[in-house]
């Protein structure tokens, strides 16, 4: 009897380890299967990771290029902004240069223009003196041309008196005192007659008036 228990025992102890050898051989092969699955997402990742490796050394070169050309482009950008301000620096002396020129040159015509209105009015004060000089010479000039004309107003009025006796004695004289006393009265409307602006004086008239041979001639034929 005692046989049969340690048999039954055994048996059971033996079914209990198929069962548990049976549990942890599907726990092995699950474990197996989730391996495998763990070693495919490693892949994944892995391939996934070398993509993103690639990736990011593009963008590393990519930005390393922009890096590149962004420094290019500042020092372009630096070499004409230097240029540029060389160009203004000069620009702006020659500039200043000409301003100062022409600051000078408007001062030089400044200084001609207060010589020239000085002169204007010194030329403008000689002048005021000439016209006030002249005005006063052409006044003396019409009193002495004035007086000079009464004279010779009254050198014509003795003329015409002396005609009118001469006329009177030739109409009561012989032919040839006649004829003197005509000459002598030709000559003398002559002399009256002339333009007061060839007879200048009422002396240079008398000197011309005695100065006449035929008058002189007649005048002793007369006498």
């Amino acid at each position: 009897m005692n046989s049969k228990l340690s048999k039954s025992t055994k048996a059971s102890k033996r079914f209990q380890l198929e069962r548990t050898i049976d549990l942890l051989k599907k726990e092995i092969n699950r474990l197996h299967q989730d391996l495998l699955q763990l070693r495919n997402d490693l892949k994944v990742e892995r391939t996934k990771s070398l993509d993103l490796n690639l990736a990011l050394n593009d963008k590393e070169q990519e930005i390393c290029n922009l890096q590149k050309e962004y420094d290019q482009g500042m020092k372009d950008i630096s070499s004409r902004v230097l240029l540029l301000e060389g160009n203004f620096r000069k620009e702006q002396t020659e500039i200043l240069a000409i301003l100062e020129s022409k600051d000078q040159a408007i001062e030089q015509l400044r200084e001609e223009l207060c010589a020239r209105d000085k002169c204007l009015e010194e030329r403008a004060k000689q002048f005021d003196e000439f016209k006030t000089q002249t005005q006063k010479e052409l006044k003396a000039r019409d009193k002495k041309i004035a007086s000079q004309w009464r004279e010779l107003e009254g050198y014509r009025g003795a003329n015409n008196k002396f005609l009118g006796a001469l006329n009177q004695l030739r109409s009561s004289s012989p032919p040839l005192v006649q004829r003197s006393v005509s000459n002598i009265t030709k000559s003398c409307q002559e002399m009256h007659s002339t333009k007061p602006r060839n007879a200048i004086t009422p002396n240079a008239s008398r000197k011309k008036f005695r100065g006449s041979s035929d008058w002189r001639e007649e005048l002793s034929a007369f006498f």
